[in-house]
């Protein structure tokens, strides 16, 4: 029998709200990650999840979620450690 959890980006732990919200993601997530791959591919420079979210005009929340999956997936780098605007570090990220 197939777990319907491992589908879904949520833990089996987790409360019902953010297993809708795993499930409701899958729709638009892929256009996420096209923008963002589309983004740092003609960066000039590697970029912080602010500097994406300005740049796609996605939140910076589901930016830093899309990140992670494009870094499993090997579509992206992370280049190092850059600032963020309040000066605080953050990872710089690259297309591969």
């Amino acid at each position: 029998m197939t777990d319907l959890f491992s589908f879904i980006p949520a833990r089996t732990s987790d409360p019902q709200t953010s297993v809708d919200a795993g499930i409701r993601s899958q729709h638009f997530a892929p256009d996420h990650r096209a923008k963002i791959l589309a983004f740092l591919g003609t960066a000039t420079e590697p970029s912080h999840y602010i500097a994406i979210a300005e740049g796609t005009g996605l939140d910076r929340h589901a930016v830093g979620r899309r990140l992670i999956e494009l870094q499993r997936d090997g579509q992206i780098t992370c280049a190092g450690i850059g600032r963020l605007p309040n000066g605080n570090r953050a990872r710089v990220w690259v297309a591969r």
